[in-house]
């Protein structure tokens, strides 16, 4: 399997200091906005200057890192900025007040050979003897092995390994959906599988639904507090053939505005699960379920972005999962499943009609 060259660009060690020891206002929160071109904006708060925090990350691939180190296309045209705001906000209070804003250019001093740190220490915000910000900027490499569904998991599809900046596609695994045709007195979604082969054949990790989807009383909608769930399988190397461990359980329910939520659990020796990252995906429009530690807090036990499922209107999930945490193929596969389950749960989660006949097979309508 060849990765794809992506980047971590993390922002951290926050904190303020002003000229007097002592800031203007009684008790006040402070927060960082941070901007960088065609990503989407993040928020942190500033802790005490003896804290340490990530603020944000951003993942690039290395062709979004070359776009934004590119001179500017005409002289009027400004070069992409990294740009960070702080503000000020009393507690108890809802407006808030502009502290002032740092920058700095993107350049081609980011490129490969990633730089690792970029910027490390104190800078003014705005202008005279204001508030001070320490930060660091750093650039670490994060490859990645992107995989795509060369069509819906329903659909039985061919994964495929996209290798190089022209994508080029290797076949690696095939999805096997197994809908329930079963009768049932009531209607309701239930039985669905989807196994995941590599290219010999062989089972490698599944993922089979464990509760069924039912709409709640009195509606027409799986809602959150009866959610089906999925029971994400892995192979077991040491048993007979077609022997699984229980690796994880992904929980689905419809919201209101045609959204589904997601939620994905860690069987770990035993338990119930624990609770990993939860996402809302668009009926319609698709969206993204990932699991990033850098982004749960202290309780994500390091180990940083792990894998994202892009579920996308009308194709196949689009995959990527960390080089790091694939030692095998088979951990690849399992990811694939849970990337299976998801985009079957916005399937699922479609409202129920008021008719008694079961739902045999999915379909697209959302």
């Amino acid at each position: 399997m060849d990765p794809q060259s992506f980047v971590r660009l993390s922002i951290g060690a926050l904190a303020l200091r002003w000229p007097s020891d002592s800031p203007p206002e009684s008790s006040p929160e402070y927060s960082c906005h941070v901007r960088l071109r065609g990503q989407p904006p993040q928020t942190a708060a500033v802790p005490p200057p003896e804290a340490v925090s990530a603020a944000a990350v951003f993942y690039l691939s290395e062709a979004e890192l070359r776009a934004l180190a590119a001179p500017p296309a005409c002289l009027r045209a400004s070069r992409a900025r990294l740009q960070i705001s702080v503000y000020c906000q009393r507690r108890g209070k809802k407006k808030k007040n502009k502290v002032g804003v740092w920058s700095m250019s993107v350049g081609a001093g980011w490129l490969e050979p990633w730089p690792g740190t970029v910027h490390s220490g104190w800078v003014g915000l705005g202008r005279g003897r204001g508030a001070e910000l320490h930060l660091t900027v750093s650039l670490d490499p994060d490859p990645r092995f992107v995989l795509r569904f060369e069509g819906e998991p329903a659909a039985s599809p061919q994964v495929v390994l996209l290798r190089g900046a022209a994508n080029s596609e290797q076949p690696i695994f095939s999805c096997r959906f197994s809908p329930d045709r079963r009768p049932a007195a009531a209607e309701r979604r239930k039985g669905w599988r989807a196994v995941i082969h590599d290219l010999s054949g062989a089972a490698v990790a599944s993922a089979a639904m464990a509760t069924p989807f039912v709409p709640a009383t009195g509606t027409d909608r799986v809602a959150r507090t009866n959610p089906g769930a999925w029971a994400i399988l892995r192979v077991d190397p040491g048993g007979p053939a077609e022997s699984w461990v229980p690796w994880g359980r992904l929980e689905a329910w419809r919201e209101s505005g045609a959204r589904v939520g997601c939620r994905l659990l860690l069987l770990e020796d035993g338990s119930g699960g624990v609770p990993i990252t939860e996402a809302r995906i668009g009926a319609r429009g698709g969206g993204e379920f990932a699991i990033d530690t850098d982004r749960l807090g202290p309780a994500g036990g390091g180990g940083g972005f792990v894998m994202s499922c892009r579920v996308r209107a009308g194709g196949g999930p689009l995959v990527q999962l960390a080089v790091r945490h694939v030692a095998c193929v088979e951990d690849a596969a399992v990811f694939v499943a849970l990337a299976a389950a998801v985009d079957l749960s916005v399937l699922a989660c479609r409202p129920f009609s008021g008719r008694r006949k079961t739902t045999t097979s999915p379909s697209p309508s959302p």
